[in-house]
């Protein structure tokens, strides 16, 4: 009997090491179970605390523009209260008054249209006296010149051949040619310097 007793014995011990090592085993899948079941847990709830935030986000932002919404139209309620009550406070004209009042725009209208066209019209008569005069400055020289000019042409005529006569018709044309443009350019500068006079009134 004791050898069947130690083979008992062992078998139990054996059985024993077998169910501690399932149960150690089953604790080791439990942990490793609790463990995955934990990050899960804590996978959901960095999930679930991300999509708050988010929540969190809009909502806030979708708080400020409600906010913001709401301050605008406060703000233009106010605008518009303060503006009638300004309007309150205006002191408006009686139609005597106002009819004053446009009489003495008016008249002051018509008053100074009337100095600018009297002011116009006196300096166009100016600037048209002065051109006049330019004009007749450069019909008197050219007559001169031309007098001149025939006078020598006369004497030249005299004295030398008609080959000279006619050279020195040439001559008295260039030069009379070039008088008349130097008198024209004056007549034209003097315009330029009326019409500058003009516009700087």
């Amino acid at each position: 009997m004791p050898k069947s007793k130690k083979k008992q014995t062992n078998k139990k011990n054996t059985t024993k090491k077998v169910t501690n090592n399932k149960i150690e085993e089953a604790e080791v899948k439990a942990k490793t179970s609790s463990d995955e079941s934990k990050t899960q847990a804590s996978e959901k709830q960095t999930e679930t605390s991300k999509k708050n935030q988010k929540n969190k986000t809009t909502s806030k932002a979708s708080n400020k523009s409600k906010n913001q919404a709401k301050s605008d139209n406060k703000n233009n309620k106010k605008w518009f209260r303060e503006f009638k009550n300004e309007l309150k406070k205006i002191i408006w004209p009686s139609k005597s008054q106002l009819a004053e009042n446009c009489v003495v725009v008016i008249s002051m209208v018509i008053i100074v249209s009337a100095i600018i066209f009297v002011l116009d019209l006196a300096f166009r008569e100016l600037n048209n006296l002065e051109v006049e005069g330019a004009k007749q400055l450069k019909n008197t020289v050219t007559i001169s010149e031309g007098n001149d000019t025939e006078n020598q042409i006369a004497n030249n005529n005299t004295t030398e051949g008609n080959t000279s006569s006619n050279e020195s018709t040439n001559a008295t044309e260039i030069e009379v040619s070039n008088s008349t443009n130097i008198i024209e350019t004056e007549a034209v500068r003097s315009e330029e310097s009326t019409g500058n006079a003009d516009e700087g009134n």
